[in-house]
C-alpha cells in the first residue's frame, strides 16, 4: 500500500512531498535590474528574500556566483516557526500553478543537496528574462 501512495505522490508533480522534506526556492526577477530575488522555502514555510546581485565584486575582484549562494544557504535558519505553515504552502501552490508565475522553481531534498550549478543556470535564465513562465508578477508573500 505505501509503494501505491508513494507512486501517486511521484505523479503529482514536483511539489508532492512530505511537508517535513518539502524544500525549494523560486527564483524571481527583482525590481532591480542587475538582481534577482531568492526566495527559500524550508519544511514548506518560506523564508525571507534574499536579494542576489548578478555580479559582485570585492576589492575589485569578481566573487563566484556559487560561493555567493552558498553563503546564503549556510545563513538560512536551522530552526523554523511552523505556526504559518499552512499559509506559506498556499501561497508556494497559488504562485506555482498560476498562469502569472514569475520566474522559477527548484526543488532541492536539504540544504546540504542544493543543485548549485542548476540553480546558478536558474538564475541566468530569470534574470534574462527566458524563465520557464512569463514574467508579469512578483511572488507575493507579505
Amino acid at each position: 500500500m505505501l509503494e501505491k501512495i508513494q507512486g501517486i505522490a511521484r505523479l503529482s508533480g514536483e511539489l508532492a512531498a512530505d511537508v517535513d522534506s518539502l524544500h525549494g526556492v523560486a527564483i524571481t526577477r527583482s525590481v532591480h535590474y542587475d538582481q534577482v530575488s531568492l526566495w527559500f522555502l524550508l519544511r514548506g514555510c518560506w523564508q525571507p528574500e534574499r536579494p542576489f546581485a548578478l555580479n559582485a565584486n570585492i576589492e575589485g575582484r569578481p566573487v563566484p556566483m556559487d560561493a555567493r549562494l552558498r553563503e546564503i544557504a549556510a545563513s538560512l535558519p536551522a530552526t523554523l516557526t511552523l505556526r504559518d505553515r499552512q499559509d506559506h504552502l498556499a501561497l508556494l501552490t497559488r504562485w506555482f500553478f498560476s498562469n502569472w508565475r514569475d520566474g522559477e522553481w527548484l526543488p532541492f531534498d536539504s540544504l546540504d543537496s542544493i543543485p548549485y550549478r542548476k540553480l546558478t543556470n536558474a538564475i541566468h535564465r530569470v534574470a534574462a528574462g527566458k524563465a520557464d513562465t512569463p514574467a508579469q508578477g512578483i511572488l507575493p508573500i507579505g
